[in-house]
């Protein structure tokens, strides 16, 4: 019990910490912006101010284009938002400093759910 604690104390913390830095207020930020390619049924490319910012959705995992579904996932997905105006919710970066961001479609639904859907 006593070794619980310990590593409680020390654990949390430093969780606590990386959790603050993924999810950073600089990096949770809400804005609108052109689906400019698909990488796959959970990666778009969204132009943001002239730049073209890699959003990774939040929340989903879909299968990479040489998985089995993967490129059904992929051509669902930009069916769904490719050469859209869609509104990005950011919610931090994940470790390949893409944005990590739940996507409302222009007609209000959100991509995330269409896609388990």
């Amino acid at each position: 019990m006593h070794r619980v604690t310990i590593l409680r104390n020390r654990l949390l913390p430093l969780f606590l910490s990386a959790l603050f830095l993924i999810a950073s207020p600089a990096s949770a930020q809400t804005f609108s912006g052109l689906v400019v390619g698909v990488t796959d049924g959970d990666t778009l490319r969204v132009l943001h101010e002239e730049k073209e910012i890699r959003v990774r959705l939040w929340g989903i995992d879909a299968p990479e284009r040489r998985q089995p579904f993967g490129a059904k996932a992929r051509q669902y997905a930009s069916d769904l938002a490719y050469r859209k105006t869609v509104t990005v919710n950011g919610r931090g970066k994940d470790r390949y400093g893409r944005l990590l961001a739940s996507i409302v479609l222009p007609d209000g639904r959100d991509f995330g759910f269409e896609m388990v859907k």
